[in-house]
């Protein structure tokens, strides 16, 4: 094990969310990187710390995901993980809170090779090969404008947050010396509030990613697609799942409009092309049987 990979939790109501650990993991919440360079010489750890930015911003800040690159000396050298969730959809804010960061995966990361792997189950690598894995940040909870103006220096000061987003999210001017800018991020705060569309911030806050898919996929059209493969055996009813969502969005790719009225139809002419010996809708209909 070279180190558990978790992510940040959500902000929590009076504090902010948890970095980087979880207390089910018990001893393994954290391996020092001496300790992994000691017992695999053919692994060499670049870096391993917080990832900033990665906590959402809120009045009480997500958790702060991590970072850690490492780099093997070894050919054929094989790398499993698992638990490496929200690559897609960020960890979502709460009451005015922005949703944390979705993970990522560099291979060679700064290199002409570099490429954005995305999630792994088994990865090989080869001698000199670099990896590079940031894990999710927790959502924030609350307006980021009502945050303590110190407590975002203090974060800045940590590099857990930038001075960049300090600005975006937090509406905090932070100068060189680390020091706030009472005046101006007072102006800028009043900026904020006076540009913002909504008056009252949502129950939650998704992030575009998830937002986008749920108009493209609408919870009555995801409903019509469960409800058509309901009856399966299991181990069928995920692979008929996995099908009739493939063909529909075929379908959407092609610009065609799929209402849930239509979803039972496209099921059955899917189910027509398979046989793994089940009775299938018209045959259930008429009492046949034998399959």
């Amino acid at each position: 094990v070279v180190q558990p990979i978790v992510g940040g939790s959500g902000a929590r109501p009076q504090e902010d969310g948890v970095d980087g650990t979880m207390v089910i993991l018990n001893f393994l919440r954290n391996i020092p990187t001496e300790s992994i360079e000691n017992d695999m010489p053919p692994i060499l750890i670049h870096r391993y710390g917080l990832r900033q930015d990665s906590g959402g911003p809120g009045k009480y800040r997500g958790g702060a995901g991590i970072e850690i690159e490492l780099q093997t000396f070894s050919p054929n050298t094989t790398v499993t993980s698992r638990c490496m969730e929200r690559y897609i959809f960020p960890p979502p804010g709460r009451l005015g809170g922005w949703p944390g960061t979705t993970g990522y995966t560099l291979l060679n990361p700064d290199t002409p090779q570099a490429r954005d792997i995305g999630k792994i189950d088994i990865l090989q690598l080869n001698s000199g090969d670099r990896l590079r894995i940031g894990t999710q940040g927790g959502g924030g909870l609350g307006d980021p404008l009502d945050r303590k103006a110190d407590a975002v220096a203090v974060d800045v000061s940590n590099e857990m947050v930038s001075v960049p987003l300090a600005r975006e999210a937090y509406g905090v001017v932070v100068d060189a010396a680390g020091r706030v800018d009472q005046a101006a991020t007072e102006r800028l705060r009043q900026q904020i509030r006076r540009d913002r569309k909504e008056a009252k911030p949502p129950a939650f806050s998704f992030g575009p990613a998830r937002e986008a898919y749920r108009r493209r996929w609408p919870v009555e059209l995801e409903d019509a697609v469960s409800d058509a493969v309901a009856s399966l055996p299991a181990l069928l009813r995920q692979i008929m799942h996995r099908r009739l969502k493939q063909a529909i969005e075929a379908r959407l790719a092609r610009g065609e409009a799929v209402i849930p009225e239509q979803v039972e139809s496209i099921f059955v002419q899917l189910e027509a092309e398979v046989d793994i010996g089940y009775p299938k809708r018209g045959e259930r209909a008429s009492g046949v049987t034998g399959r």
